[in-house]
């Protein structure tokens, strides 16, 4: 163009100042940075990229920006929420504390911080750092509710306020103001209708909250997480309002992962996986729902090119098992196993020290186990059922609390026993996962079946009778409580309800 990289980013910022056109801004900047890849320029080319849903992009302008300079805050910030936009956890929190570390006297990486801990369920944490931002700058700036941060207003005052009193005594004299338009914020979530009109003309919000997508999702994802479909309803309305916004989708994945056959799911995960190719949580997702829905032709292809990525994911390995599973290859599926047992799974767990890589094992071992017992090859199967019981038994050990009830291990064991004919050790495996879990359906019946086989027709009968009896239980409906002392949990005001 002839132009100066300065004269460039000059009119750039121009764009943005007085058109919002971040995408005529993109490619002046990129023109600019070219010529000189200032850190400074790279940070803010990576700003725009993610205004315009670039994010792949956005993350590694980024990355560039903090190679040009590892001292500048500022580009650690863009790199934070860059990173955050990519699901990329670890990553974000990273940057924002590379950010304070260099300049705790900026408001800005606190807030982002508390931003992204909201992206990633964090809100106590969330609303610690809101406070911290509030504090260092003094007092709340009137442009951060002129922006999409409206959310995270609606969620610290939820959680300063009602959770976290203790705010209110070390805040003291610079945080009154503050303090002040948490408190506006609660009185307008309790009274959405009669919004305190007392409230300083400064601390009041802008423009009609009541259906904003911030709004629903505060509703959605934090006042109903019970009710379920009625999240789900809500987050609907905030995506017609925002409907590139990821976290609302990934909000509702949360909402309705749990359905079966639910459009909304498969739309959801399918947008979010080809925008967030980087997310592992994403792509789990995705695949995992794929496989649930049988849709076995797509859950290949998806996770064929993940694993092409990354050829290390234990869990795509997993889902790569559980496809050639289901297309009855079961001697390709072997040796996936074979692979994940070598890399994943301990050989003794009185040398295993985090209880978390004692269930990983012991479902590696279950696993294969099963894929052998298929293939015929029984003195195998039965060997790494042994195992998984041996890292069960540990489970049971070191849970102090009693927490662990499924015997999940002797629970597989007994019906490998069952189906080859060992009867009398199918059912001691039985015997003792009920004595943990009295109430698994499940293996009700199938010790039922076990007992009939042995001749015992009153004990499979008692069995099956105790086995309808819960089921009956738990499909028969519940009696809504009446009264406030039933339900404590405060209902949404007249105009929100459905």
């Amino acid at each position: 163009m002839g132009a100066e990289p300065r004269e460039l980013v000059e009119l750039a910022e121009q764009l943005i100042e007085d058109h919002r056109a971040f995408a005529e801004a993109v490619q002046l900047l990129e023109w600019a940075c070219e010529d000189a890849p200032e850190a400074r320029w790279l940070r803010r080319l990576a700003l725009c990229l993610l205004k315009c849903g670039r994010g792949e992009d956005a993350l590694e302008r980024a990355r560039q920006a903090i190679a040009a300079d590892d001292g500048d805050p500022e580009s650690h910030d863009a790199l934070g929420l860059a990173a955050c936009d990519q699901f990329l956890e670890s990553e974000a929190f990273a940057a924002f504390d590379r950010s304070i570390e260099l300049d705790p006297t900026r408001y800005e990486p606190y807030f982002n911080r508390a931003a992204t801990c909201f992206h990633f369920g964090r809100p106590a944490q969330a609303a610690e750092d809101f406070v911290r931002s509030i504090l260092v700058e003094g007092a709340l700036l009137e442009h951060r509710f002129q922006y999409t941060s409206m959310h995270l207003e609606l969620h610290t005052a939820d959680a300063i306020v009602a959770r976290y009193p203790r705010f209110r005594k070390e805040a003291r004299d610079d945080g009154d103001e503050a303090l002040a338009v948490l408190d506006v914020v609660m009185k307008y979530l309790a009274h959405p209708g009669k919004f305190p009109k007392k409230a300083p003309r400064k601390l009041r919000l802008r423009g009609p909250l009541r259906w904003t997508a911030p709004a629903l999702r505060y509703i959605a994802v934090w006042r109903e997480p019970a009710r379920r479909a009625r999240g789900a309803k809500l987050l609907g309305l905030a995506l017609a309002a925002s409907p590139d916004d990821p976290a609302l989708r990934w909000a509702r994945v949360e909402a309705l992962r749990f359905r079966k056959n639910e459009p909304r799911l498969r739309a959801d995960l399918q947008l979010l996986s080809a925008r967030h190719r980087a997310s592992q949580e994403i792509a789990d997702a995705w695949v995992g729902h794929l496989l649930s829905e049988g849709l076995l032709e797509l859950a290949e292809k998806e996770n064929l090119g993940y694993l092409d990525r990354d050829p290390e994911d234990w869990y795509q390995r997993q889902c790569r098992a559980s496809i050639l599973e289901k297309q009855g290859r079961p001697l390709e599926e072997l040796q996936v196993w074979n692979g994940l047992v070598d890399d994943h799974a301990e050989d003794d767990p009185g040398q295993v020290e985090d209880a978390e890589d004692l269930s990983v094992s012991r479902d590696l071992y279950l696993d294969r186990a099963d894929c052998l017992a298929r293939l015929g090859r029984d003195r195998e199967a039965l060997r790494d059922f042994e195992q998984a019981v041996r890292f069960q038994e540990a489970e049971f050990e070191r849970d102090q609390h009693g927490m662990l009830r499924i015997d999940l291990a002797r629970m597989r064991r007994g019906r490998f026993h069952a189906e080859a004919g060992r009867l009398r050790e199918a059912l001691e495996d039985m015997d003792d996962c009920l004595k943990s879990w009295s109430d698994d359906l499940h293996t009700l019946e199938a010790r039922a079946q076990v007992k009939e086989r042995l001749g015992d027709r009153a004990g499979a009968e008692a069995d099956l009778a105790e086995a309808r009896r819960l089921r009956q239980e738990r499909t028969s409906p519940r009696r809504k409580p009446t009264g406030s002392a039933a339900d404590p949990t405060p209902g949404p005001p007249p105009d929100e309800a459905e």
